[in-house]
């Protein structure tokens, strides 16, 4: 069955932050992405999807707008990097270019799986052998997908410096 898109701003089941023509749009001014343009549509969808989990997966700044949506976005009580409060009917462009790059970065690789060797670029049984490979491990996002939700994170106050009287 084909994946199917549903980017309705607080809707219930909704399970992206975009649509495939914005995707499509946002990926037609860059570079070095030839594992978009040439996945198929159900690829792309199946992608974009999965890149919202794993999005969803985090936690940001203020609550969700309504108890009823499917996904974290949009959100009451969030600021942008400049200071300016977010609509709570709105979702960032920030979370729309980080869900486009992180789908782009998963039908690039295996981002999800996790063998345990995922920090080596090679590994030899005998003699034994093993070389690492400097990436990041499965799961974790990568630099240019944090960088832009960075200013929507919760970042907890838990570490709190505690002196004797």
């Amino acid at each position: 069955m084909a994946a199917s898109i549903d980017r309705t701003v607080g809707g219930a089941s909704a399970n992206s932050y975009v649509t495939l023509a914005e995707a499509n749009a946002y990926f037609d001014e860059h570079l070095n992405v030839s594992e978009w343009t040439d996945a198929t549509d159900d690829l792309k969808n199946r992608a974009l999807i999965q890149a919202t989990r794993r999005l969803d997966q985090l936690s940001f700044n203020g609550g969700k707008a309504t108890e009823a949506q499917a996904l974290k976005w949009p959100r009451i009580g969030v600021v942008d990097d400049e200071g300016y409060g977010i609509d709570s009917d709105e979702i960032p462009q920030q979370m729309k270019d980080a869900q486009c790059e992180l789908a782009l970065a998963m039908l690039a690789s295996d981002l999800l799986v996790d063998t345990g060797l995922e920090g080596f670029e090679m590994v030899e049984v005998g003699p034994v052998k093993a070389v690492p490979k400097h990436q990041q491990k499965a799961g974790e996002l990568p630099e240019n997908v944090r960088r832009e939700i960075s200013p929507f994170l919760y970042q907890s106050r838990a570490n709190v410096r505690l002196e004797r009287a």
